[in-house]
This record gives structure tokens, sequence and C-alpha cells, in this order.
């Protein structure tokens, strides 16, 4: 089983340039689908040894998540190449299975994904202060800045957009090189 972050950390390994394991920033204010994440670490779960036996010696912490894993420096890791920012041409959701079936990748409904899209928004925001500590719902009831967010998903959604059903990494990135080769 390999969630957001072990299938992004299998990606790596196999030569793709590394931005973040989980969440990314899409960039306001501008046409093209550009993101901003974090590179500097790779966040997972207790169980990787299991699928990364190179992480066997690594010490196992308590994350800010409560749960027991792994938060590796990517500096550590020279083999991976990292960058913060990086250009969108698909998005893809991924559906990870327990079945073990086939590793499969195919269109996702463009409306699916701006509702999700925009349901992740709405949850970030609405619980977040700003750094003067002002409630976020002052940032969300400005017209403005939410025109620009629903823009900037807009521009992400303008690419590509798939779903990838998968249980195995290998299989998996096997689909995700598929699309980007077409």
């Amino acid at each position: 089983r390999a969630g957001k972050s072990t299938l992004s950390f299998a990606c790596a390994q196999r030569g793709w340039t590394f931005t973040s394991d989980d969440a990314v920033y899409s960039v306001r204010k501008t046409a093209e689908r550009r993101v901003i994440g974090n590179p500097l670490l790779v966040r997972l779960r207790a169980d990787a040894p299991n699928l990364f036996p190179q992480l066997e010696n690594r010490v196992v912490i308590l994350r800010q998540n409560g749960e027991f894993g792994f938060e590796i420096p990517t500096s550590d890791l020279p083999e991976i190449k990292t960058a913060f920012t990086c250009e969108i041409d698909r998005v893809v959701f991924l559906n990870r299975s327990r079945d073990g079936g086939a590793a499969k990748i195919g269109p996702f409904p463009k409306d699916y994904a701006r509702k999700w899209m925009d349901d992740v928004l709405d949850i970030t925001y609405s619980c977040m202060d700003d750094p003067e500590g002002n409630r976020m719902e002052m940032f969300l009831a400005d017209p403005k800045a939410r025109a620009e967010q629903k823009a900037s998903i807009e521009a992400l959604l303008s690419g590509g957009i798939y779903e990838l059903s998968y249980s195995d990494l290998d299989p998996a990135i096997d689909c995700l090189e598929s699309i980007v080769r077409a």
C-alpha cells in the first residue's frame, strides 16, 4: 500500500524531480500552471522500510501529526533531484486500492476535480489565521482574492486531469510515465 508520500518518494528514486510529498501551493495572479512545494523533507510512515529497504537503519520518530515515521531531509539523499517550484502539465488524483488489482490511469472528470479542489481550498483557509492573528474568513470574504484562487484552480485544471488506481508502486509509476510520454 502506498500513498502520496510513498509514491512521490518512489518517483524521485526513479529520477523524477521531488517537489513535495504532500501539499503544494498554486501561484495566483498568473496564467501559468505553477506550484510551490516543500522539497526539504520526505515524510514517510514507520513501515516504509517494507517498501524501501535502504531506510531500515534510519530512526523512527514521533512526527508532528502524532504518527510514528520518518522525516528525512532530502539533503541526506543526494541521488534525489529537488525543486521548490514546477510547472503542472497534468493533475492526477490517486485512488489507492488494497485489492492488488492492476494499476491503471484514465481521465478524471473536470467538474469533480474542480469541486474537490474548491472544497480543499475552503477547508484549508477557513481553519487558518493570517500572520497578524486575524481569522482567514476575512481573507475568504475578499472577492478579488477568491477570484484569483478560483482562476488558479482553473489554470491547473486546463491541462490533463487523470485518476491513477493502483496498489503497487512500480506499475503506478509506469502509468504516470505513460501519460508524461504521451
